[in-house]
């Protein structure tokens, strides 16, 4: 799936890694924001996606994530 452009369709995410009693504990979340005009009819948020050079600079802190 990609965008109308032909790129990759990127949504913005964090994740985190905690230390509970039982071991390590990954969660994680996909971010959303107020829907557009176009899409506030079927919801009131949507994903928040990252046009190209956003996604770049969201992974710029693990590089290997972008060239994968």
């Amino acid at each position: 799936m990609g965008s109308k452009r032909g790129h990759p369709l990127v949504f913005a995410g964090i994740k985190s890694v905690w230390r509970s009693p039982n071991g390590p504990v990954g969660t994680m979340a996909i971010l959303t924001r107020a829907a557009t005009a176009e899409w506030d009819w079927l919801q009131a948020r949507m994903l928040l996606v990252l046009d190209p050079a956003t996604a770049r600079s969201w992974f710029a802190d693990d590089p290997s994530v972008w060239a994968k």
